[in-house]
């Protein structure tokens, strides 16, 4: 059969709504400026067998928002996106504490209805992201997610979700 990284048709979109009813592949539109500072949310999602050490969040940090300094020889995102957009992209970063999904990752891809395995990822990032943005906004307050809408539609522009897992 086709897989989702082959196949690319409305057919094989229309998976993604039989697994969560509000996502689309068709809603998932790239928004994300191209110049200017863009402020961009890491939600690192945990799991009940499955969390980050404190080192793992340090290196969450280093690899999105270090400096030279910070990552010696390689790029971070913000050194990557400051670099490739001639220094007309600043990308800055807000770390969510970790939020706990309570379950193990293997229970949550396994909640997928669908056979195919893209499906259940979708399904599963799908969930991790709702519940990191309701944290986020249960913990900040429910307008502090507007900071990361730099277009002034109403949804976040940048998120990142990070899993703890091998």
């Amino acid at each position: 059969g086709k897989t989702w990284d082959t196949d690319y048709s409305a057919s094989n979109a229309t998976k993604v709504d039989e697994v969560n009813k509000n996502l689309s592949l068709y809603d998932l539109q790239y928004n994300t400026p191209t110049e200017g500072t863009q402020s961009v949310l890491v939600l690192p999602i945990e799991f009940t067998d499955k969390k980050f050490s404190k080192q793992d969040l340090e290196d969450i940090r280093t690899l999105t928002g270090g400096t030279a300094e910070d990552t010696k020889y390689w790029e971070s995102l913000k050194t990557y996106y400051a670099k490739s957009s001639y220094g007309k992209l600043n990308l800055t970063f807000e770390y969510a504490d970790p939020i706990n999904l309570g379950q193990t990752a293997k229970s949550l891809y396994q909640e997928g209805t669908s056979n195919e395995d893209y499906a259940r990822y979708a399904y599963g990032s799908a969930k991790a992201l709702k519940k990191g943005i309701e944290t986020y906004k249960t913990i900040h307050g429910s307008d502090s997610t507007k900071k990361f809408d730099a277009d002034g539609d109403g949804l976040i522009d940048s998120v990142i979700v990070i899993y703890a897992e091998d």
